[in-house]
């Protein structure tokens, strides 16, 4: 059975972990593209604002909102929170004010740090958020803001020292659709994030000549791990992209000599469909890896055997900081999510007995690892039921069934978690339904996520009209699409008489589903 080599992981901060690059390479650029700065010129910026926000008073343990594209001033602002010992909340650029307005409420966040195009969404939501007591707009500064430019200006640049308990104290908080349909926070400590960050580095066999392209999203946690803070800790210069466009990203890996990437499905399936890919030099990318959600084994050989680049597989949750897995180098098996990363261990067992189950059986993943989170945030319920002791240890259900063969790669077959995976996002059928409920004319309904070539999955809603109500099915997605961000829009509704449920309520999801197959297989 394949290991990954074991490592030793430092007790310290975020910030000290990641300082190094800025003390060894400080004439270096750590990002060359939207603008130039060199290490010292990031990390002055990130003391000043550190700085800055102490003084408007962030502390330890504060829960601090971020709402910005991939940008410098993202990485800039998250180091910074994260320097001052505060907690970073990240919230999805496409979130809508209901969205908002939970995550900032759940997470009792006293301060949200958002772009200036993004900000109407916060001054919308204000007037439903409890205890927000600052706002920091980046870019042209709104009335009764503070300014993030100028409190960069303002303050000079010396680093904070404060005390970290690097295996008790957060760093960040993630919110996850789960299985009761409502966002989790993820608490994810310093130690947990450096541990992940270490993991990664070796798995992908990244160093400080490397040039990424960080295109995946900063507030996601696979981009903000592999993409942003691996890129800090290993000393690379990145190539930063706020989104992905076609042209524009083939473009940036021939101006800048790109040498790895991290992508998701709908990005190989974008690339291997342009119709000028072959226009661009390729020849300096060492590797492309997916994550976030399966890939297609055709999809992936297709774009390799079009540009010549090994595409790399690998899997993850945010639980896990995000990395569990990875593909050895020398044995790539692309259907496979791989072997898991240094000091991480997985068992496949039964889901209703918890009892293991022998190699190559199907059954539900749990893994252990110095990356697994500590649990969900004021969620002690939800955090019990999430972990599992075998033999006087704590084992993590992913809620993923999968199969593990006999050299020790992870195959995932289906999800007991009943999150829908659109584009690598996760929805909540959950909390699609209690936005359906709103509308006037919708008596029941129910959310499953159905097979999509593009996506991998989209939403589906079953709708049952109250009496006399005609409202069409158009007017019900818009009336969802006006309340919650692009990815969770539902893409398609049938009408119904009834929903399947138990004697309890439960709605028979299940039994959607297959009925949903019988149709499509017609």
């Amino acid at each position: 059975m394949l290991r990954a080599p074991p490592l030793s992981y430092p007790e310290t901060s975020l910030t000290e972990f990641l300082n190094k690059s800025a003390k060894k390479l400080p004439r270096k650029y750590a990002v060359v593209h939207p603008v130039k700065l060199t290490f010292d010129d990031f990390w002055t910026r990130v003391n000043r604002f550190a700085i800055a926000l102490g003084d408007i008073g962030v502390a330890k343990s504060d829960r601090v909102c971020l709402y910005e594209w991939n940008t410098p001033e993202f990485e800039i602002a998250f180091n910074a929170v994260v320097e001052t010992g505060a907690i970073v909340v990240p919230l999805n650029p496409m979130s809508k004010e209901m969205e908002i307005e939970y995550i900032v409420n759940d997470s009792s966040a006293e301060t949200i740090i958002v772009r200036d195009k993004l900000y109407p969404r916060i001054r919308r939501a204000l007037p439903k958020i409890l205890g927000t007591k600052r706002v920091v707009v980046i870019g042209r500064r709104q009335p009764r803001t503070f300014s993030f430019h100028q409190l960069i200006q303002k303050h000079q640049s010396k680093p904070l020292s404060v005390d970290i308990s690097p295996r008790d104290d957060l760093c960040v908080l993630p919110y996850t659709s789960g299985t009761v349909g409502t966002p989790k926070g993820v608490m994810l400590t310093h130690y947990n994030i450096v541990s992940n960050i270490l993991q990664s580095s070796v798995a992908f066999q990244v160093h400080e000549k490397d040039i990424p392209l960080n295109v995946t999203p900063f507030y996601h946690i696979f981009g903000m791990v592999v993409g942003m803070l691996m890129s800090l800790c290993i000393g690379a210069t990145q190539v930063v992209a706020r989104e992905f466009h076609r042209e524009s990203f083939c473009k940036l890996v021939e101006r800048h000599k790109v040498t790895y990437a991290f992508l998701v499905p709908p990005i190989f399936i974008a690339l291997i469909g342009y119709r000028d890919l072959l226009k661009y030099d390729w020849s300096s990318l060492r590797f492309v890896s997916n994550g976030a959600a399966s890939i297609s084994p055709e999809v992936a050989k297709k774009f390799q055997e079009l540009t010549g680049v090994t595409v790399h597989h690998q899997w993850g949750l945010t639980e896990a900081s995000p990395v569990v897995a990875s593909n050895p180098w020398d044995r790539i098996k692309i259907e496979s999510q791989g072997i898991p990363v240094s000091n991480t261990e997985h068992k496949v067992i039964d889901p209703d007995t918890c009892e293991e189950l022998p190699t190559g059986d199907i059954g539900e993943l749990v893994i252990k690892g110095p990356q697994v989170t500590k649990g969900y945030w004021n969620k002690p319920k939800e955090t019990e039921e999430a972990f599992l002791t075998i033999e006087g240890e704590k084992w993590f259900r992913t809620g993923d069934i999968a199969r593990i063969d006999e050299e020790g790669y992870e195959y995932l077959v289906d999800r007991r978690k009943e999150v829908i995976k659109f584009k690598g996002f996760s929805v909540s059928p959950v909390e699609l339904e209690k936005l359906l409920f709103l509308h006037p004319a919708v008596a029941d309904c129910a959310v499953i996520g159905v097979p999509d070539p593009y996506a991998g999955e989209i939403p589906k809603a079953f709708v049952v009209r109250k009496p006399k109500m005609k409202s069409t099915a158009r007017e019900i997605t818009d009336f969802v699409k006006r309340r919650i961000a692009e990815y969770k829009w539902i893409r398609q509704i049938e009408f119904v008489d009834n929903i399947p449920r138990t004697s309890s309520g439960k709605i028979l999801r299940r039994t959607l589903r297959e009925r949903e197959t019988r149709t499509c297989s017609r």
